[in-house]
Order: structure tokens, then C-alpha cells, then sequence
């Protein structure tokens, strides 16, 4: 540590209501301060602990992490460090001055974000933990793998949240968005085993920080992928009225583990239309951001974007529209004996995941039941009016009839139904590279698979990776169902797919619930249903 200083000797407080006081947490309080040596006007972080206290070793290390954390971090959208002292046997560290609202204060003035700032927020402060997680290494890109950069040396901030991300104005007076408070960051995973690492806001708390687990990059993506959803709908995807009770913390930590995340789009529709019975039918942002905070608030890390690089990647992608921007149709297909419908075989009870054969198995069960009432529905009075009807009746049947009967077949299945047939056919035994080659035949490159775009030989590396744990795969389609007013352009497909492990004699279920896109017969997106 540094010699000991006196702070009125370097700095002055910059009057207030509060003495200079701008910021108070459990750990510290920040000052605005003048700094005698260049005469301008900085943060002064001041840490509530005496370094010459004999029980304050872990926090002194954790103090020089920090220090050592910021000094490495450049980038427009992280506090920027300038020195660190130890200010009257205090450690303090001088920093850039933020001043403007954090996303926690903007969120209580406004409600919820527009889609525009949320986007700008996740594309700038994902540039921020790209930094964090990779960048800080640079001699080592090349050497190693990403995954060795993000396990091994990535910093992990470990207390994202709203009150953290501040936005401001730069000097060309363009709105930014700055992370700060990196006083619970580590490198070291071990270093993240002690109770202070795995505090932090607990509606922002990963899965694996409420089980105690080995936190890593994965842990500040969850994290991250709260304060999107809050941006979105003015609220935590689980909120927490009571920080105090320890019932409501018990609850918080069962619905982060256990439950599924709330839909975004009715709680925001609620946010912004109230009660109002008329709203819209699709959401007011794009589907693949839908899609981003949903993998980022998955509860097995491995779903999620593995670093602040993968998910910057991913954001600027949908900012270039090369992701889906449109929603999917939520309209229901009328099925007819000529429809461009393929249903399949299956367990009749086996509807879950099918919006559509739900529907019209209800409306099939509501048929039978209403031909075996032994009353009849309506009691009519025939006249000649009834009579004059039942006439014109019979003259259409007939006219329906004769034309019909100028059909000589029913058309033929459509090409695009044959190709996804295909698909899933090759889909079923791509297994080894020879298949898995022969499955890209179907896609025309770039295409976006799920998460993102892949170029033939990355969907394939991708593929043979998934794959490469099992020895056998089933698959069983139970519809192909064109989505409306889409020119037959786009298809839902419902079945199951199971995959038989290698090393056990045991398997993975997983639904089939996609929707295809095709151009030319060729599939050129693949987005999975939530």
C-alpha cells in the first residue's frame, strides 16, 4: 500500500448540501473533489475501512484488485480510472467524474425504455463487457482459445444492475451509458467464493450466484440480461418489494431458479397501454432482441452468450438487420382437405407446444358434443320463406358440387413442404461430418441458425460441436403449418426430437417448435418458438 496522505493537502471538496458527498454504498463514499495537482474536477472513491486495521487484509486485496482492474479497462462506455491513494490510512481511488441519472433513476422517471435507447444501451455497455471479458488480454488473442481468455483472465464486473450503468452526455453532447462500481470484480474464480463477491442486487443475481457455484463471464450475461428486461418492461423479471425479508429473498431465489421468465411483451404492453382495450397485436421492438434477452436470462449458463464478445456480436447483427426483426404470425392456420398443412401420426393427448391443434381439437370435441345433445340447438317454424331458402341451398350445393367434381386431383404437396420433410430427414441421421454436410445442403449461406449467422464451414463446426455427444438421434415431426399472408414463404414445425448419449444408455427430449424460412428452396433462417 501507499503511503498515507492527508486529503485537504491534494484535494478539495467541491461544496454541496452533503459536503462534497455525491455517492454512498455498503463499502464506500464517493466525493467531488478538485485535484490540486492538475486543478480539475474528479470522483474521489473513498473505501469506510483503516488500513492499519489487522482484519482488513481481504478487503486491502480486494481494494488493489480493483485498482488494478480499472487501470487495464479502456473503453467509452467504463469509468476511467486516474490514481489511487491511501487518503488519511483510507484506501481512495481518483476516477473520471459521472454525472448524470443511472438507468435505476431514468427507469422511476419514465417507466420503461423505448426501443431505440434500449437497443443503444445493450449495444454499448456489451462493448463494455466484451472488454472486460476479452480485450483486456490482448497479447494472448491468437495464442489461446476465447474460452481459455474467458475462464482464465476474463474480469468479471459481478455487480451489473441498473444503478450501475449511468448515462450521460460526451463532449460532442451524444448520449452515453458508462459502467461503474467495479469493487466486487475478480479475476481469479476462487477470489469470487467469499460472501462479499457473491452479494450484489439481488434481482440481479445469477442462478449460480444464489447456488454458490464457480461464477464466471456467464454470470455478468445473466446480469446484463436483467437490466434489458427491466429497460423493457420497468421491472425485474422476478421483483423483490423487501429486501429485509427473508421470506421475499427465499422466493426471489426459488422463482431465479425454478421459474420461467414472465413474458416481456405483456408486461410491457401493460406498462404502455394500461388498461386500454386496444392495443397492438405485435410488440413495438424486434423480434431477435425478444430472442437476445431471453438467451441471456437463460438459467444453465451454458445457453447463454458465453462473453461480452459473443453478445456484442450478436446486438450489432440485429442493429445491421441480419436478424429477425418481424415477429412470427400468431394467427391461426383454417386447415382444409387443400391447404399447404401436413400433419403427421402422433398420440393423440400429444398436443403440447401446438397452439394451432389445440385449437382445433377443442373445436372437433365442441362438434361431436353438440351432434350427440338429444335436443336439437334451435326450434324454427318452417314457412315459405324456409322453403325459398332451403331452394337456393340445394342450387349452391349443386354448383359447389359440379365444380369440385372439375378437380381431377388434389394439388400436389408443395415444394418447400418436401424440402423441410427433407430437412428433417437428413436432420435425423447428421451425426458425423458426411451428414452434416450433406444437411447444409439445404441452407443458403449466410444462414441464420437460432443465434446467430453462420457461414458453411462455422454451421458446420457449430453442428458437428452439438452432435458430438451423442450417438443417435430421433426425431418425430408432428405438423408443418404455412404461416398466413406470408406466400408460403414461412412455416411453423411442431415434433420432438431425442438424443441418445454416447458415454450412458440415456437421452435428451427437446420440443421442435421453429419457424422456417425459405427463399428460392432454400432455407435461409431457422428461429426457434418461444
Amino acid at each position: 500500500m501507499k503511503e498515507s496522505i492527508k486529503l485537504e493537502d491534494h484535494f478539495e471538496k467541491i461544496e454541496n448540501s452533503h459536503n462534497g458527498l455525491i455517492g454512498k454504498g455498503g463499502f464506500s463514499e464517493v466525493y467531488k473533489v478538485r485535484y490540486k495537482k492538475d486543478n480539475r474536477i474528479y470522483a474521489l472513491k473513498i473505501l469506510n475501512y483503516n488500513v492499519k486495521d489487522s482484519n482488513v487484509h481481504k478487503q486491502i486485496q480486494d481494494f488493489e484488485n480493483e485498482v488494478a482492474f480499472l487501470r487495464r479497462l479502456t473503453h467509452d462506455s467504463i469509468v476511467r480510472y486516474i490514481d489511487d491513494f491511501v487518503i488519511d490510512d483510507r484506501p481512495a481511488i481518483l476516477m473520471e467524474l459521472i454525472e448524470g441519472k443511472s438507468l435505476d433513476q431514468l427507469l422511476k422517471e419514465e417507466n420503461y425504455f423505448n426501443t431505440v435507447d434500449v437497443i443503444e444501451v445493450a449495444k454499448q455497455i456489451s462493448g463494455a463487457l466484451m472488454t472486460c471479458h476479452y480485450l483486456q488480454v490482448p497479447e494472448k488473442i491468437g495464442l489461446i482459445s476465447d474460452t481459455q481468455i474467458f475462464r482464465e483472465y476474463a474480469i468479471i464486473h459481478n455487480d451489473i444492475h441498473t444503478k450501475n450503468i449511468i448515462q450521460v452526455k460526451n463532449e460532442q453532447g451524444e448520449i452515453q451509458y458508462k459502467l461503474i462500481d467495479f469493487g466486487l470484480s475478480f479475476v481469479n474464480l476462487e477470489s469470487a467464493r467469499t460472501s462479499l463477491k457473491v452479494n450484489g442486487w439481488k434481482e440481479f443475481k445469477s442462478p449460480e450466484k444464489w447456488e454458490e457455484k464457480t461464477l464466471d463471464t456467464r454470470s455478468d450475461i445473466y446480469s446484463f440480461g436483467v437490466v434489458l428486461y427491466s429497460l423493457l418492461t420497468g421491472q425485474a423479471p422476478f421483483p423483490c418489494d423487501d429486501y429485509q425479508s427473508s421470506i421475499k429473498e427465499i422466493q426471489l431465489m426459488n422463482s431465479c431458479l425454478n421459474d420461467p421468465v414472465p413474458d416481456i411483451w405483456s408486461i410491457r404492453k401493460s406498462k404502455i397501454y394500461g388498461d386500454s382495450p386496444v392495443t397492438p397485436s405485435q410488440p413495438d421492438y424486434p423480434y431477435w432482441l425478444n430472442i437476445l434477452v431471453l438467451r441471456c436470462l437463460e438459467k444453465d449458463p451454458n445457453k447463454r452468450f458465453q462473453s461480452g464478445k459473443e453478445l456484442n456480436a450478436q446486438i450489432q447483427d440485429g442493429i445491421r438487420d441480419l436478424l429477425p426483426k418481424d415477429w412470427p404470425s400468431t394467427e391461426v392456420s383454417v386447415i382444409t382437405e387443400h391447404s399447404d398443412t401436413v400433419f403427421y401420426d402422433r398420440n393423440a393427448n400429444n398436443t403440447e407446444g401446438n397452439p394451432e391443434e389445440k385449437i382445433e381439437k377443442k373445436q372437433y370435441e365442441e362438434t361431436i358434443r353438440h351432434k350427440g345433445d338429444n335436443k336439437p340447438r334451435f326450434a324454427v317454424k318452417i314457412n315459405k320463406y324456409h322453403a325459398l331458402i332451403a331452394i337456393l341451398l340445394c342450387l349452391a350445393v349443386g354448383f359447389v358440387w359440379n365444380s369440385k367434381n372439375k378437380i381431377d386431383t388434389l394439388p400436389l404437396e408443395s415444394e418447400n413442404i418436401k424440402i423441410l420433410k427433407a430437412y428433417f430427414v437428413a436432420d435425423e441421421k447428421a451425426l458425423y461430418k458426411k451428414e452434416i454436410e450433406t444437411l447444409s445442403k439445404f441452407f443458403r449461406f449466410p444462414i441464420y441458425y437460432y443465434t446467430q449467422n453462420y457461414t458453411e464451414e462455422g454451421f458446420e463446426n457449430h453442428y458437428i460441436e452439438s452432435v458430438s455427444r451423442y450417438k443417435e438421434k430421433d426425431m418425430r415431426i408432428d405438423s408443418i403449418i404455412p404461416v398466413p399472408n406470408t406466400d408460403n414463404t414461412k412455416y411453423r414445425v411442431y415434433g420432438e426430437q431425442r438424443k441418445y448419449k454416447k458415454d450412458k444408455n440415456t437421452y435428451n427430449v427437446g420440443k421442435i417448435k421453429d419457424e422456417f424460412t425459405l427463399k428460392d428452396y432454400k432455407i435461409v433462417s431457422v428461429v426457434k418458438l418461444y
